[in-house]
């Protein structure tokens, strides 16, 4: 498992590409978002619908990148992270 610090710097520098998780009327939903990472935080920008519903509902996500190495060793690494609930 990572430390947070070393987390956040490969989230800050491998990709921008991620997938949020979340359960849609009790079925897994997964979707691609572009990211950025703001001073530790991972934000994305989303129109109203799904993805905006269920984080100002307060519902429990994923997030997951996907660090690769295609063009010399085809290597790859997934990394996933559940992301609480914040407190009012």
């Amino acid at each position: 498992m990572l430390e947070r610090d070393e987390c956040i710097d490969l989230l800050t520098h491998e990709s921008f590409v991620g997938r949020l998780g979340l359960i849609v009327d009790g079925r897994p939903l997964i979707l691609p978002v572009n990211y950025m990472v703001d001073r530790g935080t991972v934000v994305f920008s989303t129109a109203g619908g799904t993805k905006l519903n269920a984080i100002v509902g307060g519902a429990d996500v994923a997030f997951e990148v996907e660090s690769t190495d295609r063009f010399v060793t085809r290597s790859g690494a997934s990394s996933c992270g559940a992301v609480p609930r914040s407190s009012p």
